[in-house]
């Protein structure tokens, strides 16, 4: 998944049908995909190097994790 935020009603759908999928992290200049964890994790971590990039989340929130998204790389 990726380009939107997944509604919570369709991640509870997809996962109760055992539907595999993962939500990523991406943009044109990275090549597309900075981030995705495996199905079995949908969830991405704080730090994450991807195809010689790095990401991470620029002060993250307490209560959500929610930052802004920083990459540095080649690209």
């Amino acid at each position: 998944m990726g380009g939107a935020a997944l509604a919570p009603d369709v991640e509870k759908f997809l996962a109760d049908a055992h539907f595999p999928y993962a939500i990523g992290y991406g943009l044109t200049e990275t090549a597309p995909v900075v981030a995705a964890p495996p199905p079995s994790r949908r969830v991405c971590a704080r730090q994450v190097r991807n195809a010689g990039h790095q990401m991470r989340i620029a002060d993250p929130r307490p209560d959500s994790g929610e930052g802004e998204v920083q990459v540095k790389g080649p690209t």
